[in-house]
């Protein structure tokens, strides 16, 4: 049973990273966004770059 709850730690960091991607990769996204683009959905230039600077681990 001990060997079970360490996989599934294992595994549960391991998701945990990879949305810690996605996130970095979606800011990244936003952050190459033009001023335009921002605009259509309500975003400023200084909401993008406060979004892109977050640490990934607050989402």
């Amino acid at each position: 049973m001990a060997m079970a709850n360490w996989i599934d730690s294992i595994a549960a960091a391991v998701d945990l990273v990879l949305v810690w991607i996605e996130r970095r990769h979606e800011r990244a996204q936003l952050a190459a966004l033009s001023d335009r683009a921002l605009s259509d959905f309500a975003c400023s230039r200084a909401e993008a770059w406060q979004e892109w600077h977050k640490p990934v681990w607050r989402g």
